[in-house]
């Protein structure tokens, strides 16, 4: 797989060459993330954002790096910018949720993961996740039983 990866970087550098206002940059940015090259995916992101600056895309990998780089202040914030570009970017929101989850914030995680079951509630894994939630949002109980008035005297 790490090969495949190599073999993709090449070929995305290579364009950007030929290109160099490509929108294949944020592609490439994340090819380095898949091998764990997070700095060069984070000045590759950066760089091409300055020629780029609503690509909701490479604003996603943008938070991604930082999050690699578990700087959540910085991940969340670009996520936030993501959401406000398209507020329909399921990943976005799942990456936001995984994020809340990794640093123990789980109100901000179920209201996360129930935007996104709002959205799609097909959205893969979000089944499962979204049951986890509900037993955490809203913790089953028995209802009091029913108790009949007295009877008239």
């Amino acid at each position: 797989m790490r090969d495949n990866y190599a073999a993709e970087v090449k070929t995305l550098t290579q364009h950007i060459g030929a290109h160099p206002d490509s929108m294949v940059f944020a592609r490439l940015a994340d090819r380095y993330l898949l091998l764990r090259e997070v700095d060069k995916a984070l000045d590759i992101c950066q760089r091409g954002l300055r020629n780029h600056p609503n690509y909701v895309s490479a604003h996603f990998v943008l938070a991604k790096c930082y999050l690699a780089r578990k700087q959540y202040d910085e991940a969340e914030r670009r996520l936030k910018h993501v959401l406000s570009l398209d507020p329909h970017y399921l990943n976005a929101h799942k990456l936001y949720s995984d994020m809340m989850a990794e640093i123990g914030w789980t109100p901000q995680r179920n209201s996360s993961l129930q935007k996104l079951n709002d959205l799609d509630p097909f959205f893969p894994y979000q089944a499962v996740e979204a049951e986890q939630t509900a037993a955490v949002i809203e913790p089953e109980f028995e209802p009091a039983p029913l108790v009949a008035e007295p009877p008239a005297v």
